[in-house]
């Protein structure tokens, strides 16, 4: 996709990127993009007053490339990295176990206990109280309805019908009937 670059500081930009360029001595890339090289030796002797002027001129036209689909990647892998790490935040904060932070964020022990303490998520001591066992069917039943779906969000989506107990009570609950014959 070509883009044509109106804005005057972002000219004066591009504009002072090439003379940059050209004061480190490497013309090669810009000599390949079809600038000719008398045109780079004037630019080259331009102050930056003079070349705040040339990006000003409204004949000088720049013109920007952008390539979609690294940019269609890129906002992928950011969206991506950027769910992750919410979702990392959501389990800290509604109390899943060191094991699940292992298994499921590769966060080891003290990782997990430092970053509970820097959201504010202090746990209680000792072994996590389960939800009644009259609540168990349902949990277990609602962990059940959704096999195809990433363990992450599977534990999050659980935890969102049942916000009432901890995630590690729900992951407690969803093991010990998984191991039922």
């Amino acid at each position: 996709m070509m883009l044509v670059v109106r804005d005057t500081q972002v000219c004066s930009v591009v504009l002072n990127y090439i003379a940059a360029q050209l004061g480190e001595g490497c013309p090669g890339e810009l000599g390949a993009a079809g600038l000719d090289l008398q045109h780079l030796a004037d630019l080259r002797e331009l102050s930056a007053f003079n070349l705040k002027q040339l990006a000003a001129m409204r004949q000088l036209k720049i013109v920007v490339s952008l390539d979609c689909l690294a940019l269609k990647s890129g906002l992928r892998n950011l969206g991506l990295a950027r769910d992750a790490k919410s979702l990392e935040v959501y389990f800290l904060r509604n109390g899943a176990s060191c094991r699940m932070m292992r298994a499921l964020f590769k966060m080891g022990r003290r990782d997990t206990l430092e970053r509970r303490r820097q959201w504010g998520a202090r746990q209680p001591r000792g072994k996590v109280r389960l939800p009644p066992v009259c609540s168990r069917p349902n949990i277990f039943k609602a962990w059940q309805a959704k096999p195809q779906v990433d363990l992450r969000l599977r534990y999050y989506q659980l935890h969102q019908i049942f916000p009432q107990y901890p995630i590690a009570a729900l992951e407690d609950v969803v093991r010990s009937l998984e191991q039922r014959p």
